[in-house]
């Protein structure tokens, strides 16, 4: 399983990939509509972009199955082994994939950063068991 920053380097390569393209479709739809008509219509910008979104999306699911494979193989010896220890283990290793994907790109990535600030909502969708559908 690869770790969070894996993941996170994998995501910029992807998005930056993606740039060109959604640059010539946000410059496309500026100029087909003006750029004052473009932002009302699309008030995110190029973050808005469905490939944008699919490429977060990817990538926060990942970071997800990374943080459920260490909730599910936890480091810390058995509870037996414990016994009559004070300790209360090792927190576990879990990320936030907005906090690495989103607001931690500026840092990582300054070039995407006004791409992923048009992702203003976590485009991952969950039923009512917290499964991904």
């Amino acid at each position: 399983m690869p770790t969070t920053s894996e993941i996170r380097e994998q995501y910029v390569e992807e998005l930056r990939s993606i740039l060109p393209t959604v640059e010539a479709w946000w410059d496309g739809v500026q100029a087909e509509l003006t750029p004052e008509i473009a932002w009302k219509r699309w008030p995110t910008g190029p973050g808005a972009h469905p490939r944008v979104l699919a490429v977060f999306r990817k990538y926060y699911l990942r970071i997800e199955a990374a943080n459920d494979e260490v909730l599910e193989n936890p480091s810390e010896q058995e509870a037996s082994e414990r016994w009559g220890v004070d300790d209360h283990g090792e927190e576990e290793d879990i990320q936030s994939p907005a906090d690495w994907l989103l607001f931690d790109i500026a840092a990582v990535a300054p070039d995407l950063k006004e791409l992923t600030d048009g992702i203003c909502f976590i485009p991952v969708g969950l039923n009512d068991e917290e499964e991904v559908v």
